[in-house]
């Protein structure tokens, strides 16, 4: 490789050296061609995550529909208390219909007036009773329901059961033969209900809840004669629907077993002493014999 550094001539006695130009070419390509150290980069902290945008806040939730099951009841109620004249002293009306789901007339199997007085005709037969209400007959004046004892009472009450439990959506009244003072301008539409008795000793009670209330302006009830009064929706709401039993509260979930306890290490058995054989038993101590008996020692001779 060469370069500009002036040096001094060496006796060359070879090709021709390459010029400077084509040496400093060389050395920029041999220069690249040799691998240098590896490139460093100085690393760089992530950014942290971009923070989520504030919820944007929405309208409440529209409440849930009322379940129909919930409603469904056999026995219904209207609570009749004002006419287009308090004066006339009695209420009149030829037919009732009951509206379920999709505005299907609902069956309803009788129809009682407690409290009122109806008229009876020369034969001794009671006629004009509240069941004429509901015999589908809508042009004759024979078959209207009449209570003559409204004024003295201040309400007339009618109690309708339907042939099955079910949940009245609409109602709707027909106008009877004559008399238009007779005609209901103010009432109140009840269900009764299955609900928990309030003295706490369990079980169910019947109770009646108000589902509709409606008071009319003489204008709004028609004046003509085997007339349909407008067909009224009954509109449940959550404070119509009488509490149910709560649920009993869920069983707390069992505590998890106690873990085992970790095995203790056994300790080394203790190094008994070394067994040696009990020492000899003393031979018995025997009493020391008594010296033998010698007989006396004879006289010397004399």
């Amino acid at each position: 490789v060469y370069s500009r550094c002036a040096r001094p001539a060496l006796a060359h006695h070879g090709p021709p050296a390459p010029s400077t130009d084509v040496a400093v070419v060389t050395a920029r390509v041999g220069a690249e061609a040799r691998p240098g150290p590896p490139e460093t980069h100085m690393a760089m902290d992530p950014l942290p995550p971009a923070m989520p945008p504030p919820p944007v806040p929405s309208e409440a939730p529209p409440s849930p529909g009322v379940p129909s099951a919930l409603l469904k009841s056999s026995h219904y109620r209207i609570d009749f208390l004002a006419t287009r004249d308090s004066g006339a002293g009695e209420i009149q009306l030829q037919e009732v219909t009951f509206y379920g789901d999709d505005a299907q007339k609902l069956n309803i199997r009788a129809c009682v007036n407690p409290g009122g007085d109806q008229p009876i005709n020369t034969a001794g037969q009671l006629i004009q009773h509240p069941d004429m209400l509901i015999d589908g007959n809508m042009g004759d004046k024979w078959s209207k329901w009449l209570d003559s004892n409204f004024g003295a009472q201040g309400v007339s009450r009618l109690e309708c059961t339907l042939a099955e439990p079910d949940v009245v959506r609409a109602y709707q009244f027909v106008t009877a033969n004559d008399n238009t003072k007779r005609d209901p301008l103010d009432w109140q539409i009840y269900r009764r209900d299955q609900t928990p008795r309030p003295d706490g000793q369990g079980g169910f009670e019947a109770q009646w809840v108000m589902v509709d209330d409606r008071t009319l302006a003489p204008e709004e009830a028609p004046m003509l004669r085997f007339t349909n009064y407008p067909r009224y929706e009954i509109d449940y709401l959550w404070q119509h629907v009488l509490p149910r039993a709560p649920p009993p509260p869920p069983f707390p979930p069992a505590l998890p077993p106690h873990p085992p306890l970790p095995p203790q290490p056994s300790l080394p058995p203790s190094p008994s002493p070394p067994q040696h054989p009990p020492p000899p038993l003393p031979p018995p101590r025997l009493p020391p014999l008594s010296p033998p008996l010698l007989p006396p020692p004879l006289p010397p001779p004399s």
